[in-house]
């Protein structure tokens, strides 16, 4: 049940992705364009106060990072998802081959992705977009090995720790 639960988890986070990437182009720059208003406003008081012509500019400056790292991010928790899932086979898959797999799925994810963007009105496919994706997923499922690495070794520690004190 816990392997279901987690590939659903991964199906899901897809199909996030994949209703993101169906937006037009026009949808997306808007959304990219409220989240930087968003952190402008927190990040500087003064942005509030700023004419039209002004935030425009500060939301040009920002829209290009904004959507890679957004591409990025989506990635890396892809990766993160498919890496926790794959490391419920236990033993049969060992750790370094769950970030293997997990940045495989991704990446050919991510490629399929990109073609779906061609036929979307003011969107394109770019192959610098999958390296972001598949760098995304690879940071994420590093990020996650590192984690259970370290879950590891603690609980390892407090084993032998029983062990001395029996």
């Amino acid at each position: 049940m816990k392997k279901f639960l987690l590939w659903t988890l991964v199906v899901l986070w897809m199909g996030l992705i994949f209703y993101m990437s169906s937006q037009t182009g026009e949808e997306s720059g808007e959304l990219s364009a409220g989240i930087i208003m968003t952190v402008a406003s927190i990040m500087d008081p003064s942005f509030d106060q700023m004419s039209e012509t002004q935030k425009k500019e500060v939301i040009d400056k920002w829209q290009h990072l904004t959507r890679k790292t957004a591409h990025f991010t989506e990635y890396a928790i892809l990766g993160i998802l498919c890496f926790v899932a794959f490391l419920q086979y236990n033993d049969r898959i060992k750790r370094k081959m769950c970030v293997l797999l997990s940045v495989c799925i991704a990446a050919v994810y991510a490629s399929t992705d990109e073609i779906h963007q061609r036929f979307v009105d003011g969107r394109g496919g770019q192959i610098s977009d999958v390296i972001i994706d598949s760098s995304g997923a690879l940071v994420g499922a590093l990020v996650a090995l590192g984690v259970v690495a370290l879950y590891l070794k603690h609980k390892s520690k407090k084993e032998n720790l029983k062990s001395l004190n029996a």
